[in-house]
């Protein structure tokens, strides 16, 4: 599984990732590709391939990598490795169920007579693979329908008309009409007018802007003439449509919690085992479907349900655009926004500020007297860090990345070591680092996570008696603490507060 963070590797072989669950994106060279549940990135040998996980999402792939170039019997025809330097494909059910058969046998020693069996699987396998490629690039459009959907996209706020288009395509606008509903699915006015009202959902919902405002952005040149489109569309008038409750589906842990802590259940959710027990009351009241992470296949999981409304954080283009298509997308920028504005944006859009303020409030009052105990108790704050210990890999946390630093840093100012004020480090989210290394990110007060599994969190403990380990100041002053990582994954109301707690518990050691 890889959760918000990047494997990366320059391979002597060639390879095949199929993307069991989740999604991210996959670069090779000066390409990216969304990696998404159902789709395979095929890579010809000595190419460097990154993986990197959406923030806080994971993703579980199956890489299969073979050193021989491959040759694949097509159309009677025996061709070398079918793809080019890369390639993204789009599996279909019998694709995929070929892949889980790959990947069990993949979990066993095989006799002989086995290995002949996986190598004509995999054979099998690699043709399919390359008639679903060839289908894809017969049926991709040509060229000018591409390039007409983007000068849509980044025009559609001017006036447009399909005269314009046509000329600008160096079609004849019956041939552009014919040619763009066959690739969109929708006519040329109907797609642009789609443009126009998702856009102006977002901005009522997100801006709170007048409609006069709002239309001369979209593309329309009174808040009058919107207003009716925007009826016609939606099936509500924009005032009533602010007003009317709305089905939201949460796609962050953070985002859905912030929800709850408002008192506003989304249909569809994706929430923390620690966040589900905390508001567990609220939930067994109101109907929705809960996700532990996001769901495999993310759009067919949320489609049906018909939002309202989605909320995620900022994306790739390419699945902003997938989400769109399905209701009005808010998408914030954690890492760029302080926890507490991207709580207040999301108050705003669901018309629950007041709500927001008397929480922020409440917590503001618990912040201040918890940083009037420490004067008392510790007096200088000092430095402190976070870090997730692992025996492979550890993560040295930032101010952006949730974990209580926001907590630690913002509210009670304590500060970071000083080799994360360096080139900015702090704000870049994470550091990865090994185990050994972590001295280096010493601190006056040194808050771990430990691994979840057994052995190596045995393991962690057992080399954290290393005498370079109990040389650091923080070790000699009892100055060590131990989180535990559900309560610390979050930066909504819920689970800053009960972050505030531990740290305080830990400090002082009540």
């Amino acid at each position: 599984m890889v959760e918000s963070f990047v494997i990366a590797e320059n391979s002597d072989d060639y390879s095949i990732t199929v993307i069991v669950a989740g999604h991210g994106i996959a670069y090779i060279g000066d390409k990216s590709y969304e990696a998404e549940c159902g789709t395979a990135i095929a890579v010809a040998k000595g190419s460097l391939i990154t993986f990197r996980a959406a923030p806080y999402h994971s993703m579980h792939m199956l890489r299969i990598e073979f050193s021989e170039e491959p040759v694949v019997q097509a159309a009677g025809a025996v061709k070398k490795w079918p793809f080019e330097e890369s390639a993204r494909l789009n599996l279909n059910r019998h694709t995929l169920q070929m892949t889980a058969n790959l990947e069990r046998h993949a979990h066993f020693e095989l006799e002989q007579e086995q290995t002949f069996e996986v190598q004509a699987l995999f054979s099998e396998f690699l043709s399919k693979l390359h008639e679903l490629h060839g289908k894809e690039k017969h049926s991709v459009a040509q060229p000018w329908i591409e390039q007409a959907l983007l000068y849509i996209k980044n025009h559609y706020r001017e006036p447009l008309t399909r005269k314009q288009l046509a000329a600008i395509s160096g079609v004849s606008a019956e041939h552009f009409s014919r040619e763009f509903k066959k690739h969109s699915g929708k006519t040329f006015k109907g797609y642009v007018t789609e443009l126009r009202i998702r856009a102006a959902q977002e901005q009522l919902l997100g801006t709170k802007s007048d409609l006069v405002e709002i239309a001369m952005q979209v593309g329309y040149q009174d808040g009058f003439y919107l207003s009716r489109k925007f009826k016609q569309f939606v099936g509500a008038a924009p005032t009533i449509y602010l007003k009317k409750p709305k089905k939201i589906a949460s796609l962050t842990y953070n985002y859905s919690a912030s929800l709850l802590a408002l008192g506003v259940t989304p249909s569809v959710g994706v929430v923390s085992s620690w966040i589900f027990n905390h508001f567990r009351g609220v939930i067994k009241e109101q109907p929705a479907k809960w996700h532990d992470n996001v769901p495999n296949c993310v759009f067919e999981s949320i489609r049906p349900f018909k939002p309202d409304l989605i909320i995620d954080y900022t994306s790739t283009e390419e699945r902003s655009t997938e989400l769109r298509a399905i209701a009005p997308l808010i998408s914030l920028p954690f890492e760029e926004l302080p926890w507490d504005e991207q709580f207040r944006y999301i108050a705003d859009v669901v018309d629950k500020g007041t709500e927001a303020n008397d929480c922020l409030n409440r917590l503001q009052a618990l912040i201040e007297e918890a940083s009037e105990r420490l004067d008392r108790e510790i007096g200088k704050r000092g430095t402190a860090v976070v870090i997730d210990l692992g025996i492979e890999t550890c993560y040295v946390y930032g101010d952006k990345w949730g974990r209580g630093t926001h907590m630690l840093y913002d509210s009670l100012q304590f500060t970071p070591p000083e080799c994360l004020l360096k080139d900015g480090q702090c704000t870049i989210g994470y550091i990865e680092t090994s185990l050994e290394a972590v001295p280096a990110f010493a601190a006056d007060h040194m808050f771990f996570g430990l691994p979840e599994h057994g052995q190596e969190r045995s393991d962690v403990l057992a080399f954290m008696n290393k005498e370079s380990w109990r040389r650091m100041a923080a070790v000699q002053n009892n100055h060590v603490y131990f989180i535990k990582n559900d309560i610390f994954y979050g930066f909504d109301p819920a689970s800053t507060e009960k972050q505030l707690m531990d740290i305080m518990r830990l400090m002082t050691r009540r």
